[in-house]
């Protein structure tokens, strides 16, 4: 029996509970910020795919959930730092405090939220459907535990990546040396250099 299976019989007897999306947490819409407007300071504009800027305000304090709601609609982002959500995303207000943050965003991630999206002109993501979804809510030490795990192989992942990029980038170095043949004397039949 691993760790999570101990806490789980430990602290769940009975089992799990599941609770609506909408009874824990809110999403909520972020604010314009019109591109001309950003400033470039130390907070980072959040867009539904990410970073779109910096901007010297911030209107929520991370670590934070980011979620795109128009456009790349479902987009899950974490952001360790105070950020500016623009109008195309939602952000996550935690409406218990029985949810870790940080699980309810692996929870997400796994869920697949872009398949909730609505095709209109933009896709877009409707949050009252969402609240509708069921999640598991374990106590909060089994939370913790599975971000510790999930964060550890998140870890490892990106030293992995790294390592994935860095050979590439030695596999393409020698191939275009030993690939690339400058000086070669037609003469003697020969490669010099």
């Amino acid at each position: 029996m691993n760790k999570i299976e101990k806490l789980v019989s430990e602290l769940c007897p009975n089992g799990v509970e599941f609770k609506k999306l909408g009874e824990i947490c809110s999403f909520e819409y972020g604010k314009p910020l019109k591109e001309t407007e950003r400033n470039g300071g130390a907070y980072p504009v959040m867009g539904s795919n990410g970073i779109v800027g910096y901007h010297d305000e911030y209107f929520v304090n991370g670590p934070c959930v980011i979620i795109g709601r128009k456009g790349s609609a479902g987009a899950i982002n974490w952001v360790e730092n105070n950020c500016y959500p623009i109008d195309t995303t939602f952000y996550i207000k935690i409406l218990t405090h029985k949810m870790e943050l940080k699980y309810l965003f692996y929870y997400l991630t796994m869920i697949g939220l872009t398949q909730e999206k609505q095709s209109a002109g933009v896709p877009g993501l409707n949050r009252n459907e969402v609240y509708l979804k069921k999640i598991p809510l374990p106590p909060l030490a089994i939370q913790q535990e599975i971000v510790n795990i999930l964060d550890k192989f998140t870890e490892l992942e990106a030293e992995l990546e790294a390592e994935l990029e860095a050979r590439k980038k030695q596999y393409e170095y020698y191939r275009s040396k030993l690939l690339t043949f400058s000086d070669i004397n037609i003469n003697g039949g020969g490669i010099n250099g």
